[in-house]
């Protein structure tokens, strides 16, 4: 999954400074908040060894997409199934 992905599903980068993080160099990554309570938040291609991102959530556990298609597709069966007030 591309940077572009996750912008196009709606995602916000989130800029992490490295004075911030204790890391050697400033990082990013993105986040998504589907309905209170179920936010998805991506890895940076960095912390995988390698280019392409993915996304698991916090609140849904061994949730871990890595795949475009699967994501809006996740996305959009959790906005179908959730009753707002």
């Amino acid at each position: 999954m591309t940077e572009k992905d996750l912008i196009d599903a709606g995602f916000r980068k989130v800029l992490v400074p490295k004075e911030d993080s204790g890391n050697d160099e400033d990082y990013s990554y993105y986040l998504l908040e589907v309905t209170e309570g179920i936010t998805l938040v991506s890895d940076s291609p960095a912390e995988n060894k390698g280019s392409e991102w993915s996304v698991h959530s916090f609140e849904i556990d061994k949730l871990l997409i890595v795949e475009a298609d699967r994501l809006v597709h996740f996305i959009n069966a959790l906005k179908l199934c959730i009753q707002e007030d």
